[in-house]
């Protein structure tokens, strides 16, 4: 009952008023910059014990955060595995995923076909094989991967997997693959091949677009254990699947801009 009460305004009207001076009536350019201060700044500003009440749990403010949102479900998370050591990306094991694939920028439609949208999905399955190996939560962990593995049959995974698991490739959850169509939705929208790409813009969106949604079900109640907003992991899961697979779009988009031909492939033509 304490996170709805009425003493969280009181703390934040003087923390304004410290801002201020101790001014209990600044004008609207001081209001003004010492909200902005606290938006950005909230976790470097300290609760002040001389108001009309005093702080009983460590609750934030909501803020803009612009944080890792992996670091912050691994911090939040009480079983975290110390011993873990993040691995960087691998380059050359992104374009063995995607490089094969990359006829689907050549698309400019919004309403993907569905070939295309079989390859956005085996690329979800690489976002969840990059998500796995950083994210401590467990149930967190078992929200990416899909359990009804016969609803891959028919798909680019299950034959890259010969049939099995035997290729070690991860089957996607019906969500991360939401996610992951909704966010090359909005890449396609930005004209990202084009145009530099604002990551935290994008990300923006695509929490936008499944605010209030029923994106992670199964992750309600454990959603509920978090103390604060800022530390909510559906919402830091959105975050993390939409930046990873905006990553590796990216990403891969400049390498193919860069790469040049290569000395082998010249004298090729040269011989054709």
């Amino acid at each position: 009952m304490y996170k709805t009460s009425q003493d969280h305004l009181e703390l934040f009207f003087g923390t304004v008023r410290a801002l201020g001076g101790f001014n209990n009536n600044p004008t609207s350019r001081q209001f003004q910059s010492a909200y902005k201060k606290l938006v950005i700044h909230s976790n470097n500003v300290e609760n002040l014990n001389t108001g009309n009440c005093i702080p009983l749990e460590n609750i934030d403010i909501l803020h803009y955060s612009s944080s890792d949102p992996i670091k912050t479900i691994n911090n939040s998370t009480e079983s975290h595995n110390m011993d873990s050591i993040l691995s960087e990306e691998n380059i050359q094991e992104v374009d063995s995923y995607i490089n094969d694939h990359d006829y689907i920028y050549t698309q400019n439609m919004y309403n993907f076909s569905s070939f295309s949208k079989e390859i956005i999905i085996y690329i979800a399955g690489f976002v969840v094989h990059k998500l796995s190996s950083t994210i401590k939560c467990d149930k967190c962990l078992k929200s990416l991967c899909s359990n009804d593995k016969e609803s891959f049959l028919n798909s680019l995974i299950t034959l890259k997997n010969k049939e099995g698991n035997n290729g070690g490739l991860n089957y996607p959850s019906d969500d991360v693959i939401t996610i992951c169509l909704q966010t090359e939705k909005f890449l396609k929208s930005f004209n990202y091949e084009n145009h530099q790409v604002n990551t935290l813009f994008l990300q923006s969106k695509v929490l936008y677009h499944f605010f209030n949604s029923n994106i992670f079900s199964s992750l309600k109640s454990h959603s509920l254990e978090s103390n604060s907003p800022l530390t909510d992991h559906v919402t830091l899961l959105i975050k993390s699947i939409s930046f990873t697979y905006i990553k590796l779009k990216v990403n891969y988009n400049l390498k193919s801009h860069n790469d040049k031909p290569s000395l082998r492939m010249w004298y090729n033509k040269i011989t054709f």
